[in-house]
């Protein structure tokens, strides 16, 4: 029988969440299928651009933040 592989399979080989046997499985299916392999590569490339990309709030979410402490430090005062 032969199995379909998911991207949820391929993430979790991608992330080491398969057993030796799953894993072995998966990457003989990505050396022999083209269409599979692709979308490994591009969950692979996905992976590395989420990996480099930096989050920072706005001013805006700071300001509001900051506020909110210092309100909740005004009301244990009192």
């Amino acid at each position: 029988m032969i199995k379909i592989y998911t991207e949820d399979d391929l993430l979790n080989y991608i992330y080491k969440e398969t057993n030796p046997q799953e894993s072995l499985s998966i990457e003989n299916a990505i050396n022999e299928d083209d269409a599979l392999r692709t979308i490994y590569l591009e969950l692979l490339e996905g992976i590395d651009l989420l990996n480099k990309t930096y989050f920072r709030p706005s001013e805006i979410t700071l300001e509001n933040i900051l506020q909110k402490a210092k309100e909740g430090l005004q009301q244990n005062v009192d």
